[in-house]
């Protein structure tokens, strides 16, 4: 585990060096308004802060609590599928539009992660769809791609 921590947390640096650098590029803010990239830096350098924390935590682990990592466990694979069908998402998104695949999305993830039934999942689906869709189109004045809609 020592080592995974490690790994993942270098890789953590490295990405959040990269949002920051992107975000370099980005438009400064005006009369005391934030540009557009300051809340990916703000959540880079938190995720440079956690990343460092964890090698700092990973170099101090006691030899017991260092238990190998389970790559392909039953857990594992779980992740691996989770990940899977958000990639899907990020991808159908620019196909099917927020509407359509976030439905979809939740629709899968409410029926996987809590075993509610076809209805129940149905319904939270779209009506968290439709509140995540108003507070980006209203609140936020955010438009949101309708896609094939």
């Amino acid at each position: 585990m020592k080592k995974g921590n490690i790994i993942a947390a270098v890789l953590c640096l490295i990405l959040s060096g990269a949002v920051i650098a992107i975000s370099a590029g980005f438009p400064a803010g005006r009369d005391g308004v934030p540009g557009p990239g300051m809340v990916p830096v703000i959540v880079s350098v938190l995720l440079a802060a956690a990343s460092i924390t964890l090698i700092i935590h990973s170099l101090r682990m006691a030899p017991e609590e260092n238990h190998p990592l389970a790559m392909f466990s039953d857990d594992s694979k779980r992740v691996y599928l989770c990940m899977g069908v958000l990639i899907v998402y990020v991808v159908l998104l620019g196909f099917l539009g927020f509407l359509i695949s976030t439905v979809l999305l939740l629709f899968l993830f409410i029926r996987w992660f809590a075993k509610k039934t076809y209805l129940f999942s149905g319904v939270y689906a779209v009506v968290l769809t439709a509140l995540i869709y108003s507070v980006f189109r209203f609140l936020l004045k955010v438009p949101l791609d309708f896609g094939i809609l």
